[in-house]
């Protein structure tokens, strides 16, 4: 009897667990119904929620037609998501631009302007200026526009440049003259670079902004209105000697064109290397005063700033030489000036990224470690390793560039090393 007494409530308990939320078979996932192909199933359950999680359950579906390459279904539920950049995304990724196009056409307001905006920088990139300059205008982006319609007379010199690469039978000659389309196509493609956003009364800002100035003004006054009219004029024959002739202009064009973007690009920086920043110095200097905490990047810059400058005043020496013999030579210096400024561009790039590595590595240590002692030790080694970086910095302002290679890397191993004895010891 006690057994016949304890059977029905047993069987009661089972029945609430079975009708219980969350309890027994649970409803299919959106990404479940998808992988058993049933995208009927998965959109019906996408009604039913509320808006804000509709939008997420489209995009759900979305993208597993996307990554099945299936890009007019991705469009499609994308629109539903109403994420109109993705749905211009999913189009463009398919080289459906026809249907990319359409799809801006049907637009209002706000969503138009996105839709136009990123047919703009389609067509910019694809080298087909009117359409770039027609939907720039429809996004309302009047500023972007109006820098192509300035570039349109150089997009016309790349498809003629084009055209003769191909005509001419001569394989090398054929390499050459795509060499000066790579330059204007450079050229062309230096929208980011148009002015000097930074702090120009800040060391070593101020020098930086002459030297681009200057070398904008080479550019844009002297180099490229004299390359377009060699290369439109009709007596160009582009010969082998024709196209030689022009291989010194080529070359400082190019040389000025990545001056200008190096310039910015270590202009950048100066808050990652002031934010992660130990400064070294060399003894004569200690406590003097207190250092700029920027002033191991500054040192770094400096010199690239100086070969910057004697880059800058060779092009402009060269100017109207003829003398095959003393263009060679100039060629020569600028190409070194050229080597070290890449160098050091270089250089930073890599200091930065070893030590937002370090960083990671740290980070990663000290969320998932709560011994004090271990998140003590891995900070240490993380600004131990910053100091050598500064150090590193300190050494190519000296110009000791392979010293500072050397101590990059060693510092860098040293680190890694650190921080996995540390994992390996918990």
């Amino acid at each position: 009897m006690k057994h016949m007494k304890l059977t029905k409530p047993l069987v009661f308990i089972i029945l609430i667990i079975l009708v219980l939320p969350g309890s027994g078979c649970k409803k299919k996932t959106t990404e479940q119904l998808l992988q058993r192909g049933k995208v009927e199933a998965a959109e019906k359950r996408c009604q039913k929620m509320n808006p804000e999680e509709k939008t997420g359950c489209y995009k759900t579906i979305a993208l597993f037609f996307l990554k099945k390459d299936q890009y007019k279904k991705a469009a499609m539920y994308y629109a539903k998501a109403g994420a109109h950049i993705s749905v211009i995304n999913s189009y463009l990724q398919g080289d459906l631009i026809p249907e990319a196009e359409k799809y801006c056409v049907t637009q209002t307001g706000a969503a138009k302007k996105q839709c136009a905006a990123r047919l703009g920088r389609k067509f910019f990139i694809d080298e087909k200026p009117g359409q770039a300059i027609q939907y720039y205008n429809i996004a309302g982006e009047t500023e972007k526009a109006a820098y192509i319609e300035t570039r349109v007379p150089v997009f016309q010199l790349v498809d003629l440049i084009k055209k003769k690469a191909i005509e001419v039978k001569d394989f090398n000659l054929s390499g050459k003259i795509t060499g000066l389309k790579k330059a204007l196509i450079a050229y062309i493609y230096m929208d980011k670079y148009q002015e000097w956003p930074y702090d120009k009364n800040s060391a070593p800002y101020e020098l930086a902004a002459g030297i681009y100035e200057n070398a904008q003004k080479m550019l844009e006054d002297n180099l490229l209105p004299t390359f377009i009219k060699t290369l439109n004029n009709s007596s160009f024959d582009w010969s082998e000697e024709s196209v030689r002739l022009l291989s010194f202009d080529h070359f400082k064009m190019e040389s000025l064109i990545n001056l200008i973007k190096h310039l910015h690009h270590v202009a950048d920086k100066r808050e990652f290397f002031t934010k992660y920043s130990v400064v070294y110095e060399e003894k004569s200097q200690k406590g003097k005063k207190e250092p700029r905490k920027s002033l191991n990047y500054e040192q770094a810059y400096m010199k690239a700033l100086d070969h910057s400058k004697m880059l800058l005043e060779e092009i402009e020496e060269s100017n109207g030489v003829k003398n095959k013999e003393w263009l060679e030579d100039y060629q020569h210096d600028i190409n070194i000036d050229v080597k070290v400024i890449d160098y050091i561009v270089s250089m930073m790039d890599n200091v930065k990224a070893r030590i937002d590595d370090i960083h990671r590595r740290n980070q990663k240590l000290q969320k998932n470690s709560k011994d004090e002692t271990v998140k003590k030790n891995t900070e240490t080694l993380f600004w131990d390793f910053v100091a050598q970086c500064n150090r590193v910095l300190f050494l190519i302002g000296k110009e000791k560039y392979r010293e500072a290679n050397g101590l990059l890397i060693s510092a860098y191993s040293t680190a890694k090393s650190g921080i996995d004895r540390v994992v390996g010891s918990k």
